[in-house]
Parts: structure tokens; sequence; C-alpha cells
């Protein structure tokens, strides 16, 4: 008997020690935790230490130095880029000849101008052994833009003039050569160009080609690793103002769509190798859609155009995005469009609509309960005598939009 008492008392307190086992663990994990916290603490400041502030950063750094974006002129590209060209970042913007690529970047650089950018600066340094971190506002006043005219045409009355470019107060250049232009470009960076644009890679050819005597495929080669090489120090040279607290630079480069014979899938393709892809943000495709047009038979003039986009890459928002807007090159006789203008009314109306920023009763659309005109054409002319009801559609309509699709 007595043995079976022992027995069961040794099982009874086996039993009672497995069950202390998770606690164990537990208190093992919290060891282990701490000890990679520990570690991870410890390879920070080295790292800091050796290579100066901010050698790391966190997550919250980068959402706290939000430089935001530059406006394309048009709301609903605009809206479908996620609020428009990502500041800091590569954008490429390619279309056939008369497609809008020249003039709508003229738009953003004259927009640029104009633009105050805020963001607050994490500095992050070693201060005795211990990780020290401040918070610092930054702000930089009308961007400085820098144009890299390969094509050597340019319209500088058109530019100034028409679409509002501030010629006197910008840094035009036009290179000889690629090897020039990507040189340029990167002391431009340097010296604190905020938005620098090149007109076009198609355009650029290396010196080194029309010095010697290349075949195509050794041309192509020799562009593309100039290109590549150009990027990457971009790219690293942003890195590096970013870690001083300096605003990153904004590069927009202008390319041509080519057509690969006999290919199969899409045949479309950008020059310039496979860099331009990866070190791209944005890839924005645009297309000459149809022509606007005023009056009848022989008096029947094109005053502008329908410029249709679709983004084939965006890495800071929605890809595959597309839409369409309207241009005017020529003033209406009614009045009613400028030259140089873009139609927000337009998509102002017909974005309301969909997203029910504007109510539509039979035939009258409404803002908040008031009625603004019968029919769409007559609600577009309303906005634009009443800049307060259309400034105020327009801003609830962009927040509206990019908040649903967050």
């Amino acid at each position: 008997m007595a043995k079976k008492e022992t027995k069961k008392k040794e099982t009874k307190k086996k039993v009672a020690t497995d069950k202390k086992e998770p606690k164990s663990k537990s208190k093992s994990n919290d060891a282990k935790d701490s000890n990679v916290q520990d570690k991870v603490k410890a390879i920070r400041l080295s790292l800091l230490k050796s290579f100066g502030d901010n050698a790391v950063i966190e997550g919250s750094d980068l959402e706290k130095a939000n430089f935001g974006r530059i406006s394309t002129g048009s709301l609903k590209l605009d809206v479908e880029l996620g609020g428009g060209i990502p500041i800091g970042r590569i954008t490429q913007i390619a279309g056939n000849k008369s497609d809008g690529k020249s003039t709508l970047t003229d738009i953003i650089a004259s927009n640029a101008q104009k633009q105050t950018v805020k963001w607050t600066w994490t500095r992050r340094h070693n201060e005795k052994g211990r990780e020290l971190v401040e918070e610092i506002p930054k702000e930089v006043n009308s961007l400085v833009v820098g144009f890299l005219d390969a094509e050597g045409h340019k319209s500088i009355d058109w530019s100034r003039d028409i679409l509002g470019v501030d010629t006197d107060n910008w840094i035009y250049t036009q290179p000889s050569g690629a090897e020039e232009a990507f040189d340029i470009a990167h002391q431009m960076q340097l010296d604190g160009v905020n938005l620098i644009v090149l007109d076009s890679i198609d355009s650029i050819v290396p010196t080194k080609i029309y010095e010697k005597d290349f075949g195509d495929s050794a041309q192509m080669g020799i562009k593309a690793k100039l290109i590549g090489d150009f990027l990457r120090k971009f790219t690293m040279t942003n890195n590096k103002l970013f870690r001083e607290g300096k605003l990153p630079c904004t590069l927009i480069l202008i390319n041509q769509v080519r057509e690969k014979i006999g290919a199969y899938g899409d045949p479309l393709f950008t020059p310039g190798g496979k860099a331009l892809d990866f070190y791209s943000s944005i890839d924005l495709r645009l297309r000459r859609g149809d022509w606007i047009t005023e009056g009848t038979g022989d008096n029947k003039v094109i005053v502008g155009q329908v410029i249709k986009f679709k983004t084939h890459k965006n890495k800071t928002y929605k890809q595959q995005r597309s839409g369409e807007f309207d241009f005017y090159f020529d003033s209406t006789s009614d009045g009613k469009h400028s030259i140089g203008t873009i139609d927000n009314f337009k998509s102002t109306v017909v974005l309301g609509a969909e997203y029910g920023v504007i109510e539509r009763t039979g035939t009258w659309f409404k803002y908040k309960g008031e009625n603004l005109a019968q029919g769409a054409e007559n609600t577009i002319t309303y906005l634009k005598y009443n800049m307060d009801k259309y400034e105020a559609i327009k801003e609830e309509l962009f927040h509206i939009i990019l908040e649903e699709e967050e």
C-alpha cells in the first residue's frame, strides 16, 4: 500500500511540474527578446558612431519626412497618381510626338516654382553611448527648377507666357552629349536644384557614339550603361541629401515610345535600357485622343486635344490607373476656355457626380443641397464663375477619393 501511495504522489508531483513548464518558457522568451533588443541597440549605436548621423533610421522617420507632391495641373491625373508627382522621386513621362509630354512637364515645373514644401527631419546620432533623437522642422519656398533641353528646340515664349514657367528664375541648358547632360544634372542636384527635367532621353547621344563608328547594338549598350550609372548616382545622392536634412531632388525624364516589330504581347517600349524602368517610381504614358474643335464646315478649327494617360508603374500609389483630360492650346471664341489651360471644371463635375460630392436630382446638379445648374454643361459654366464653390468641391473631392483608395 505504501508503495502505491508513493507512486501516486510522484505522479501528482510530475503533473504539477509539467503545468509549470510554460511559465519557464515564457521567461526564456522574455530573456531572448531582451537579448535581441540589447543587441539591436548596440548595433545601432555602433553604426551611428562609425558612419555618422542618421546612418540608421526608423519607418516613422520616413513618414514624418513627407515631402508631398507637385500638381500636374490636371485634377483627374493628380487623383490617379495619388496626388501628383512625388517629390524626391524619379518619374518617366513617355509618349509619341505631340502627345503633350513637354507641355505637361512645363505645367508641373510652373507649379513647382510656386510650391512651398514643409517636412520634419528626424536627426539620430550617437551622444556618449546613447542614441539621441531630434525632430527639426524644415521648409523650402519656391522650388528651383533645372531644365536640360537635349532636343534643343524648346519654345521659351510658350513655356513662359502661356504655361507660366518663370524662365527668369530657372536653370536652362542645352547639353552637347549624354555624358555632359548627366554631369550637369548631377551638379544641379548637388547645388540644390529641386526639380530637374531632362527632355528627352531618346534625344541624348553619348559623345563616344558620334565620335566613333559603332554598330546599333553597341550604341544601345553604351547609352543604357550611361543612363544606369547616372540613375544609380542620382539615387545615392538623394539618400545622402535625405540623411543631411535636405530636400531630395525630383527628376522627370521625358521619353519617346517605340514599337518592336513582330513582338509578342505589348509591342510598345521606351528606349534607354532597363535601369529606367527599375529606378523610376512612376512610369506615366500619354497618348493623344480626339481633337477638340469649334465651328462647322469651313469655319471648323482645332482649339485643343484630349490627352489620355495610363500609369504603367507607380510605386507610390495604385498602378495601372487611366483616364483623360482636355487641354486647350488655343482660346475658344465663346471665352469659356483660355489658351494653355486644362479643363478641370469638366473633371470636377464628372468626378463630383461619380463620387457623390455633387448630387444629381433629375437634370439638376446640387452641392450640399443647393442647386448649382441644370445639366452638366451649365454646371461647368456655373463653377467657372463661382470659384469658391469650385475650390470647395475640388478639395472635398480630392480628399474623398484619396482616402477611399488608401
